[in-house]
């Protein structure tokens, strides 16, 4: 199973990739100052750490809908809070600050094997 996992989780990474390249193209294409690499590293690692939320939360509970819930609601919090979450918090970007994603993308490589080791180990009691 963990293969398929792997699979899965590849081209969902490469639809992200793109797509945040795309967006971010129309946006410096219509004469925006951005700083694109920059960018496009903090909107990845945000939106990767908060797809790893959801995946270890289903892993965990196998439960697609709570892992759903789970990525809303760190959102959500993050939306008055974020500052309470240091490296992890997301929006950091709109007050200038990019050092962020390694911690992020550190902690979804975590979040993820976590989530595909808890499935696998599930899979292989079900049998």
């Amino acid at each position: 199973m963990w293969q398929i996992y792997v699979i899965r989780l590849i081209i969902a990474l490469t639809l992200c990739l793109g797509i945040m390249a795309v967006f971010l193209s129309i946006i410096k294409g219509s004469n925006s100052e951005v700083e694109f690499i920059k960018m496009w590293m903090g909107g990845i690692s945000e939106v990767i750490f908060l797809g790893s939320i959801g995946y270890a939360v289903s892993g965990i509970t196998n439960q697609v809908a709570l892992g759903y819930m789970a990525a809303v609601m760190y959102y959500a919090v993050n939306i008055g809070a974020h500052d309470k979450f240091k490296k992890l918090g997301l929006f950091q970007m709109a007050s200038g600050t990019y050092d962020f994603a390694g911690w992020m993308l550190a902690a979804a490589g975590v979040l993820l094997v976590a989530g595909i080791v808890i499935c696998e180990e599930r899979s292989r009691v079900r049998g």
